[in-house]
């Protein structure tokens, strides 16, 4: 079945970003959006330039599977 531009199949952080956060958040409590929001900032300031790189081009290879 063809996917759309649009499909979720896609989403870079659909399989990598949150997946990953959600495994390394999971049992943390946070008790305000701005408890998680700082969470994610420190993490995201943590990935290096070359995994940023790296994901993006993997996600840019996905992406022309899924379209073309």
């Amino acid at each position: 079945m063809p996917h759309l531009p649009c499909s979720p199949d896609i989403s870079p952080y659909d399989f990598w970003a949150f997946g990953y956060q959600n495994g390394i958040m999971k049992g943390k409590n946070f008790y305000s959006s701005e408890e998680v929001i700082q969470f994610v900032q420190e993490w995201c300031a943590q990935q290096s330039e070359e995994k940023l790189s790296q994901v993006m081009r993997y996600w840019m290879k996905r992406r022309s599977d899924v379209i073309e």
